[in-house]
Protein backbone atom coordinates (compact mmCIF):
# COMPACT_ATOMS: atom_id res chain seq x y z
CA UNK A 1 0.00 0.00 0.00
CA UNK A 2 1.40 3.24 -1.26
CA UNK A 3 0.17 6.09 0.92
CA UNK A 4 1.44 9.83 0.21
CA UNK A 5 0.86 13.18 2.13
CA UNK A 6 0.20 15.91 -0.61
CA UNK A 7 -0.83 18.79 1.64
CA UNK A 8 -1.17 19.60 5.75
CA UNK A 9 -1.92 22.31 7.33
CA UNK A 10 -3.17 23.26 10.95
CA UNK A 11 -6.85 21.59 10.56
CA UNK A 12 -6.73 18.59 7.69
CA UNK A 13 -4.46 16.31 5.16
CA UNK A 14 -5.08 15.19 1.92
CA UNK A 15 -3.74 12.04 1.69
CA UNK A 16 -3.38 9.83 -1.35
CA UNK A 17 -3.46 5.79 -0.82
CA UNK A 18 -3.37 3.35 -3.92
CA UNK A 19 -4.39 5.98 -6.10
CA UNK A 20 -7.72 6.99 -4.10
CA UNK A 21 -7.25 10.47 -2.40
CA UNK A 22 -8.81 11.64 1.20
CA UNK A 23 -9.13 13.94 3.05
CA UNK A 24 -8.52 13.49 7.33
CA UNK A 25 -8.74 16.33 9.94
CA UNK A 26 -6.50 16.61 12.67
CA UNK A 27 -9.13 17.06 15.28
CA UNK A 28 -12.43 14.98 15.35
CA UNK A 29 -15.97 17.16 14.70
CA UNK A 30 -18.90 17.43 16.71
CA UNK A 31 -22.20 19.48 16.12
CA UNK A 32 -24.90 20.55 18.09
CA UNK A 33 -28.77 20.68 17.82
CA UNK A 34 -29.71 23.35 20.33
CA UNK A 35 -33.82 22.88 21.35
CA UNK A 36 -35.05 25.46 23.40
CA UNK A 37 -38.24 24.99 25.36
CA UNK A 38 -38.56 21.85 23.64
CA UNK A 39 -40.23 23.40 20.44
CA UNK A 40 -37.67 25.63 18.68
CA UNK A 41 -34.67 24.94 17.21
CA UNK A 42 -31.90 27.54 17.42
CA UNK A 43 -29.26 28.25 13.82
CA UNK A 44 -26.58 29.96 13.88
CA UNK A 45 -25.52 31.59 10.24
CA UNK A 46 -21.92 31.21 9.87
CA UNK A 47 -19.36 33.32 7.33
CA UNK A 48 -18.21 30.90 4.66
CA UNK A 49 -15.69 32.75 2.51
CA UNK A 50 -16.19 29.76 -0.05
CA UNK A 51 -19.32 30.47 -0.58
CA UNK A 52 -18.89 34.23 -0.62
CA UNK A 53 -21.68 34.38 2.02
CA UNK A 54 -22.86 33.08 5.29
CA UNK A 55 -24.73 29.56 5.81
CA UNK A 56 -27.70 28.65 7.95
CA UNK A 57 -26.13 25.66 9.75
CA UNK A 58 -26.25 24.25 13.64
CA UNK A 59 -23.29 25.14 15.92
CA UNK A 60 -20.09 22.82 15.14
CA UNK A 61 -16.60 22.86 15.22
CA UNK A 62 -13.54 20.79 15.92
CA UNK A 63 -13.01 19.13 19.12
CA UNK A 64 -9.90 20.12 20.67
CA UNK A 65 -6.93 18.10 22.03
CA UNK A 66 -7.94 18.17 25.54
CA UNK A 67 -11.83 17.80 24.82
CA UNK A 68 -14.11 15.17 25.72
CA UNK A 69 -17.15 15.28 22.75
CA UNK A 70 -19.60 16.46 24.91
CA UNK A 71 -16.62 19.25 26.32
CA UNK A 72 -16.37 20.31 22.88
CA UNK A 73 -20.04 20.88 22.06
CA UNK A 74 -20.79 22.51 24.82
CA UNK A 75 -17.86 25.16 23.99
CA UNK A 76 -18.78 25.63 20.18
CA UNK A 77 -22.32 25.77 21.98
CA UNK A 78 -21.52 28.51 23.71
CA UNK A 79 -18.62 30.16 21.13
CA UNK A 80 -21.78 30.12 18.17
CA UNK A 81 -24.38 31.22 20.49
CA UNK A 82 -23.81 32.71 23.45
CA UNK A 83 -25.52 29.88 25.13
CA UNK A 84 -24.21 28.60 28.63
CA UNK A 85 -23.62 25.28 28.95
CA UNK A 86 -22.40 24.41 32.12
CA UNK A 87 -26.34 25.17 33.82
CA UNK A 88 -30.19 25.14 31.76
CA UNK A 89 -29.12 22.26 29.60
CA UNK A 90 -29.29 18.73 29.44
CA UNK A 91 -27.29 17.34 26.94
CA UNK A 92 -27.90 13.64 24.87
CA UNK A 93 -25.56 12.35 22.91
CA UNK A 94 -27.24 10.66 19.27
CA UNK A 95 -25.38 8.66 16.62
CA UNK A 96 -22.36 10.17 14.66
CA UNK A 97 -22.88 10.45 11.01
CA UNK A 98 -20.44 10.67 8.49
CA UNK A 99 -19.98 14.05 6.98
CA UNK A 100 -18.37 13.00 3.53
CA UNK A 101 -17.70 9.15 3.17
CA UNK A 102 -16.47 9.74 -0.27
CA UNK A 103 -13.55 11.43 0.80
CA UNK A 104 -13.26 11.12 4.76
CA UNK A 105 -13.66 7.98 6.75
CA UNK A 106 -14.67 10.37 10.27
CA UNK A 107 -17.57 10.42 12.12
CA UNK A 108 -18.75 13.77 13.17
CA UNK A 109 -20.52 13.75 16.93
CA UNK A 110 -23.66 14.33 17.36
CA UNK A 111 -25.36 15.66 20.75
CA UNK A 112 -28.90 17.06 21.25
CA UNK A 113 -29.22 20.06 23.85
CA UNK A 114 -32.69 20.77 25.54
CA UNK A 115 -32.58 24.06 26.79
CA UNK A 116 -34.69 25.68 28.98
CA UNK A 117 -36.50 29.45 28.24
CA UNK A 118 -34.44 31.21 30.95
CA UNK A 119 -31.35 29.68 29.71
CA UNK A 120 -32.04 31.08 25.94
CA UNK A 121 -32.88 34.24 27.57
CA UNK A 122 -29.68 34.79 29.67
CA UNK A 123 -27.16 34.39 26.16
CA UNK A 124 -24.33 36.58 26.05
CA UNK A 125 -22.65 37.81 22.85
CA UNK A 126 -21.28 35.06 20.18
CA UNK A 127 -18.11 35.32 18.15
CA UNK A 128 -17.46 36.90 14.96
CA UNK A 129 -17.38 33.79 12.39
CA UNK A 130 -21.49 34.05 13.23
CA UNK A 131 -23.20 36.67 11.27
CA UNK A 132 -26.72 36.04 13.07
CA UNK A 133 -28.54 33.48 15.42
CA UNK A 134 -32.25 32.69 14.63
CA UNK A 135 -34.66 30.19 16.86
CA UNK A 136 -37.25 28.75 14.32
CA UNK A 137 -40.48 26.21 15.36
CA UNK A 138 -39.81 22.75 13.72
CA UNK A 139 -41.90 23.05 11.40
CA UNK A 140 -40.38 25.99 10.11
CA UNK A 141 -37.10 24.43 9.86
CA UNK A 142 -38.40 21.96 7.62
CA UNK A 143 -40.32 24.27 5.53
CA UNK A 144 -36.61 26.54 5.37
CA UNK A 145 -35.30 22.83 4.23
CA UNK A 146 -37.76 22.19 1.55
CA UNK A 147 -37.59 25.86 0.49
CA UNK A 148 -33.58 25.16 -0.16
CA UNK A 149 -32.77 28.12 2.24
CA UNK A 150 -31.09 25.73 4.81
CA UNK A 151 -29.14 23.52 2.43
CA UNK A 152 -26.10 22.33 4.33
CA UNK A 153 -26.03 19.06 4.62
CA UNK A 154 -25.04 17.82 8.59
CA UNK A 155 -27.27 20.01 9.93
CA UNK A 156 -30.22 18.51 7.65
CA UNK A 157 -29.01 14.99 8.78
CA UNK A 158 -29.26 15.85 12.36
CA UNK A 159 -32.48 17.77 12.59
CA UNK A 160 -34.14 15.31 9.76
CA UNK A 161 -32.84 12.70 11.85
CA UNK A 162 -34.56 13.99 14.97
CA UNK A 163 -37.96 14.49 13.00
CA UNK A 164 -37.86 11.14 11.61
CA UNK A 165 -37.47 9.60 15.61
CA UNK A 166 -40.39 11.34 16.45
CA UNK A 167 -38.01 13.29 18.93
CA UNK A 168 -38.53 16.74 16.78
Amino acid sequence: MIKMIHYTNSWFSVIEENSYFRITNHLAQVVVLPIVAGTDVVMVKVKRPLFGDSLWELPAGAIENSETPLEGAQRELREETGIDSVSGISWTPRDQLAVMPNRMSELAHVFRADIKESTWNSRYEHDNEISSIARWAVGEVIERIAQGDLFVTLPMAVILRERALGLL
